[in-house]
């Protein structure tokens, strides 16, 4: 299946060709993209259509700012209910999670990561193994740039810079641009595209973080990738057991008659996938226990209730078997500013 990209991404552009003064909609009309898919909630463009739309934006204004730009015009509706779920995070780790979580919403080709280095953490951006071969325009790359450093800024203030920012693409004439708006060097020419950030701005409460608001725009992305592709049962599947775990009802009958399946039809989908109905199950309560322990003020007899346990002991077991430690335990090793 070809890439794709949301339509709002393709919105900014045409903000700033407006605003300089340019018809973007003769700029999309030459390219065949409709500009109807701009008011049309989570309408996407081939991601072939946008590489070309950049490049048509670059020739029409010749400024090699033009994606910087575009980034700045970021906000929390241009990525839906990832961009609100983003504001509602209680700390940058959590909302860069759910950044990699959610990611092939904003663009299926996006490979997005965060994982702990040393005493800090490492933000990576790049695309598929499968996408390895598209080349994106500059400008989109640095649009990108520019829009996940906002998207920091907007929860941490003005003052947040990583400790390191790598480019895995040559220098430009907006690098040093770049430069000046991250407060560091900028390496370019680099073996992945990623940042270092410290532990502490990781783990920096966010005083506007709501953990009830950010899980029901999850749920909203979530809905949203289950229906992108129908291809792939995962995103679904992770959808209906979210829906279906306080209820205690997670058997693979009883999902793959939410799904409008049977179950045959769901094994052989998760078969496709290289996966079983029982590891999905368990990589997402794992994934869950932790997201409730770390981000909200729930009790430990509450998240065994929202993972489906049929009694906290049976969670606590689980728990051990995963991380090598009790929930409690792990509840008082994290840091005071998480």
């Amino acid at each position: 299946m070809q890439p794709s990209t949301l339509s709002s991404w393709a919105l900014l552009i045409w903000q700033e060709l407006k605003e300089r003064g340019h018809n973007p909609k003769a700029v999309f009309d030459q390219l065949s993209m409709d500009a109807g898919m701009l008011s049309q909630n989570m309408a996407r463009y081939k991601m072939e259509s946008m590489i070309a739309l950049w490049g048509k934006a670059y020739e029409l204004t010749g400024d090699d700012m033009f994606g910087i730009k575009v980034g700045e015009r970021w906000n929390p509706t241009t990525f839906h209910a990832l961009g609100f779920a983003w504001l509602a995070s209680t700390s940058l780790l959590e909302a860069f999670q759910r950044l990699a979580r959610y990611c092939r919403l904003l663009n299926d080709a996006l490979d997005i990561r965060v994982y702990s280095e040393a005493s800090n953490y490492r933000f990576r951006l790049g695309l598929l193994d499968a996408a390895q071969g598209i080349k994106a325009h500059p400008l989109a790359y640095e649009a990108s740039q520019m829009t996940c450093l906002k998207m920091c800024r907007m929860l941490l203030g003005d003052d947040f810079t990583p400790l390191e920012v790598n480019f895995k693409y040559p220098r430009t004439p907006a690098t040093q641009e770049l430069e000046n708006r991250f407060g560091c060097n900028i390496v370019c020419d680099a073996e992945q595209s990623d940042w270092l950030i410290s532990h502490f701005d990781m783990h920096r409460s966010i005083a506007t973080g709501n953990d009830e608001l950010a899980q029901m725009n999850d749920n909203v992305a979530l809905k949203y990738l289950s229906q992108l592709d129908k291809s792939q049962i995962l995103p679904a599947l992770q959808h209906a057991l979210i829906e279906a775990l306080p209820s205690g009802e997670v058997s693979e009958n009883d999902i793959a008659a939410k799904l409008h399946m049977s179950p045959r039809t769901l094994q052989r989908k998760l078969e496709a996938e290289q996966q079983t109905f029982s590891s999905v199950l368990n990589e997402l309560r794992k994934k869950l226990s932790r997201h409730y322990i770390e981000t909200s003020s729930l009790s430990l007899t509450e998240i065994t209730y929202l993972l489906g346990f049929s009694e906290q002991a049976s969670f606590t077991r689980a728990f051990k078997r995963w991380y090598e430690q009790t929930p409690s335990q792990y509840q008082k090793s994290l840091p005071q500013s998480a």
